[in-house]
């Protein structure tokens, strides 16, 4: 493993030196962008409401904005109007040294350099932060990590933002250059939430595609741990299920969906008729939209559905263990819904569970916290990264 680990490293230090010799001086396309997400696992997350932004206005518009999209296999299916490129490839940073627009929404250290008239948006890949990120938890965080998160911060140009309390963190936590701009315009995958919560013809067709008509969704969405513990994961879904259908009279249906850095774990599930296996699904949003539940953890995904106002259940099962390892942000003290700490207590939650109340104690949480998203967040971004296209 540490073989393994050694060699990639040289690897990626011999392709970085020779695009930055090789490339430099190639020409910048202006209105070329280069998107990552999650190291090019899929097409999802912010990155991709971004692109679909584009391309709908380029269609609108006949604007000829170029995509290119970083993978790590080209199994899945993508826009034609995106062209995809294998990450981890001298043929990735030729498109890298190329693109007047870089869009990601992790660190990575496999990005070369940045010319000056290159702008470089990071939209990071979660809403509302429960455990501590970047600098907030630097003493688990490895050394290599630490190095790359601020090179990164350096030559990032502006950060998405969707609420006041994350934009404290980025300025606190992230090792940002001081001239980084602080774009306030909400989360573009909370617009594809917010503008389709009522649209039933869509989370009809979803639903039909997946195969999963008829049902009402639990979607179970937990985070990773650092030190790789699965004593969190041990929920009982058949008891959870029958909790779910004794209360509603309903036939329910729950799908596993982990974080892309657990799901090493998708095998110590049991699953059936009832319990899927959701983790080949890229885009959590759409089985956001289609969830009437939410199981999760200390995962950001809860604030998803704070804005549909959804049910939410947060199973914290390893929460003394878990503080050992990542601690977590005081609001999670604060939130309009019940926290549980074993099998027991969340199965007594979601059988107590009174809509009514619940209602009331979201509308009374938005109204203290101050959120940036309307909706519309896509559409400012094309705005912002059109402007950075024609200022050269």
């Amino acid at each position: 493993m540490k073989l393994r680990y050694f060699l990639g490293k040289v690897k990626r230090f011999l392709l970085l030196s020779i695009a930055n010799i090789l490339y430099k001086k190639e020409k910048i396309i202006d209105n070329k962008i280069i998107f990552s997400n999650f190291y090019g696992k899929g097409y999802g997350e912010i990155p991709k409401y971004i692109a679909e932004k584009i391309i709908e206005e380029n269609k609108k518009n006949n604007e000829k904005w170029g995509l290119v999209w970083l993978v790590q296999n080209n199994k899945e299916k993508f826009p034609k109007e995106i062209k995809t490129v294998k990450t981890g490839t001298l043929k990735a940073l030729y498109e890298y040294k190329t693109a007047k627009i870089w869009v990601d929404n992790i660190r990575t250290s496999f990005k070369p350099d940045k010319k000056e008239e290159q702008i470089y948006l990071q939209t990071w890949h979660g809403s509302f932060p429960i455990k501590k990120i970047e600098k907030d938890t630097e003493r688990t965080l490895s050394a290599d990590y630490i190095k790359t998160a601020k090179k990164d911060g350096e030559v990032i140009d502006a950060i998405l933002v969707d609420s006041y309390f994350q934009e404290q963190i980025y300025k606190r936590a992230f090792w940002l250059n001081k001239n980084v701009e602080y774009l306030r315009f909400g989360s573009p995958r909370t617009d594809f939430l917010i503008n389709n919560q009522n649209n039933k013809n869509l989370k009809e067709k979803i639903k039909k595609e997946l195969k999963i008509e008829n049902k009402k969704i639990v979607l179970y969405a937990p985070t990773f741990r650092d030190n790789e513990s699965i004593e969190g994961y041990k929920l009982e879904f058949e008891n959870i299920i029958e909790t779910f259908e004794k209360k509603y009279k309903e036939e329910f249906l729950i799908l596993i969906k982990l974080h892309p850095n657990a799901t090493k774990f998708e095998d110590i599930f049991k699953y059936s008729t009832k319990i899927l296996n959701f983790n080949f699904y890229s885009d959590i949003q759409l089985l956001s939209l289609i969830a009437d539940i939410l199981i999760t953890d200390y995962s950001s995904i809860f604030f998803d559905f704070i804005i549909l106002k959804k049910p939410i259940f947060i199973s914290a099962f390893d929460f003394k263990d878990y503080l050992k390892n990542r601690e977590i942000y005081d609001v999670i003290y604060q939130f309009p819904f019940n926290v549980s700490y074993n099998n027991e207590e969340l199965l007594k939650d979601i059988d107590n569970f009174n809509e009514e109340n619940y209602i009331q104690k979201i509308e009374k949480y938005l109204k203290k916290n101050i959120y940036y998203n309307n909706g519309d967040s896509a559409e400012k971004i094309h705005e912002w990264l059109k402007n950075k296209m024609i200022n050269k």
